[in-house]
């Protein structure tokens, strides 16, 4: 009897934010950043102002020479008064007006409003998904510079009063940008440490080339630092919401380090973090924020236990996705809800690896079967399609713990989730997927197979053929796709997104090797069920290319 094995086969029955191959675990809902909006889009069409900077701070010209590319780069091929030229018009209209403060060498207070004015501006662009690397370092210079011009040896550059000279300069904001609706007060400087810290935390998961990569961990760090300087700043019990906002961000920021380094240790800090959290979170006034950081505390206890006492960590894990389901409300927040369910039925199948169960299996097949009540193939494919993969993979592995008819009652649901996250995942552009389709159809072709050839089941001849006919032609389809991934032409009908890696992933290889052995066993019941007659069709099936390999095995 063939194993379903984790590794060798791809198969990943768990959410991750991208598809590499050891990427997989259970999502972390969000990191939030501050909600107040500051500027909001002009509708009109504006000329765009040239500007001659004149700033002499080097971290500032820097600022102002990203700001002058990424206008640049919008507006080229443009006709100059697009909607793309009235959102660069706001990013440089308020550039000019720094200009104006420093050579009336004004109040850093001031200054630093102006700067927060643009670094705003962009948040929010960010925020309503307009994410480029661009936009970040944008955002988070800005930042920076409100941070340098509030530090408390920050110099007045003149003599005028503070009121005065703001109340004087907003209005000319508001005269110039009549459309725009100006923030008079700075934030606090915790509330900017944060947007800062995750602004780093963003650019370290925007993709990099492999050359660069390794600059996500500096970005991290600076966000831990970031979110640690704030936490500083703020008592827990008279500011407790702002607390726990950055504990929250802490704790998702120590689980992305993890990644990186020092697994367990970060991780360690990670689960701290979302406990400080919760301790200051009210699950009555805010059940959708506590119910959230229930959620990332069990992704924390799941991939602890990928390092670590698996079983009390999963235990653990699960008790906190529990949790959170007490506090979401699948009405009110139906895809969050299922999400949490997706995750439960994670913990309870990686649970049954470690103490083999059925009654665990079985709690897993609940929660993914929840969870299908509202990932439905028409409102969130991908998500469907992850879940049912899942749920495919517990049933394979409850049909080996039963016996007669549970066994095959198991292998058969087994084929029908395979068969419904095949279906899913064709909706969508496979960048979409969350686990390897390859994967599901090898699956899917070794169910049939077992159904095919256990000594406990009595089937008939053309049952007995549809099976292994099935079992072939998916498990085909499974070698190849590994076969074009090896040769870095990606799935079929996928585009290669990475051309200029042309070298053969061991991770494919393996994988392939895992489909062909599949294959030849698969042949080798047609023979001994049906004779070589039944070889011979099977035979036919075959790739030409691909034959020589299999009658060598054979």
């Amino acid at each position: 009897m063939l194993g379903l094995s984790y590794q060798s086969l791809g198969v990943r029955p768990l959410e991750s934010s991208n598809n590499t191959q050891n990427g997989s675990r259970p999502k972390v809902l969000s990191v939030p950043s501050q909600d107040s909006a500051i500027l909001s889009v002009p509708s009109q069409e504006f000329a765009i102002p040239i500007v001659k900077s004149k700033i002499q701070n080097p971290k500032a010209l820097e600022l102002a020479d990203l700001v002058l590319a990424a206008a640049s780069g919008e507006l080229e091929g443009g006709d100059g008064i697009s909607p793309a030229a009235g959102r660069n018009f706001v990013a440089l209209q308020t550039l000019q007006y720094i200009e104006l403060l420093q050579e009336q060498e004004c109040l850093p207070q001031t200054l630093a409003l102006a700067y927060q004015t643009l670094g705003n501006f962009y948040r929010d662009r960010i925020l309503a998904g307009d994410v480029s690397r661009t936009y970040l370092l944008i955002a988070i210079r800005a930042y920076e510079m409100v941070l340098e011009f509030t530090s408390s040896d920050a110099k007045p550059q003149g003599d005028r009063q503070e009121d005065g000279e703001r109340s004087a300069l907003i209005s000319q904001l508001n005269q110039n940008l009549s459309q725009l609706s100006a923030k008079s007060e700075l934030s606090t400087v915790p509330d900017i440490l944060n947007d800062l810290g995750t602004l780093y935390w963003m650019l370290s998961r925007y993709p990099r080339s492999p050359e660069i990569a390794s600059l996500a961990l500096s970005d991290l760090e600076h966000s831990i630092a970031l979110y640690q300087k704030a936490l500083a700043q703020l008592n827990p019990k008279t500011q407790p919401q702002s607390y726990a906002r950055l504990q929250k961000n802490l704790g998702a920021t120590w689980g992305d380090l993890a990644r990186f380094r020092d697994g367990v240790q970060n991780l360690q800090h990670s689960v701290r973090a979302y406990q400080e959290a919760l301790l200051y979170i009210d699950p009555d006034v805010e059940p959708q924020h506590y119910a959230a950081v229930e959620n990332n505390l069990g992704t924390a206890y799941w991939n602890l236990a990928q390092h670590d006492q698996p079983v009390a960590f999963l235990e653990s894990a699960i008790a906190a996705y529990t949790k959170a389901l007490s506090y979401y409300s699948s009405e009110r927040e139906p895809l969050n809800y299922a999400g949490v369910q997706n995750n439960l039925g994670t913990a309870w199948w990686n649970l049954a690896q470690h103490e083999p169960s059925e009654g665990f299996l079985l709690e897993a097949v609940d929660a993914y079967r929840e969870a299908l009540r509202y990932r439905t193939q028409e409102l969130v494919p991908a998500a469907c399609a992850a879940t049912q993969n899942n749920l495919g993979t517990v049933y394979w592995h409850l049909a080996n713990l039963r016996h007669k008819q549970g066994r095959i009652e198991s292998l058969e649901n087994a084929i029908a989730a395979y068969q419904n996250a095949i279906a899913a995942a064709k909706q969508i552009h496979p960048n979409q997927l969350t686990f390897d389709i390859l994967a599901a159809y090898n699956n899917l072709g070794l169910a049939h197979y077992q159904l095919a050839t256990d000594p406990y089941f009595s089937l008939s001849k053309l049952e007995l053929r549809t099976h292994l006919e099935s079992a072939l032609q998916n498990q085909l389809q499974a070698c190849m796709g590994w076969q074009q991934q090896m040769n870095g032409s990606g799935l079929a009908g996928r585009e290669n997104t990475n051309s200029q890696s042309q070298t053969p992933n061991p991770i494919y290889a393996d994988c392939r090797q895992t489909a062909l052995n599949c294959i030849v066993k698969t042949i080798q019941a047609f023979y001994s069920e049906c004779g070589l007659q039944g070889q011979n069709l099977a035979l036919s099936k075959l790739p030409s290319d691909l034959l020589p390999e299999i009658l060598q095995q054979l």
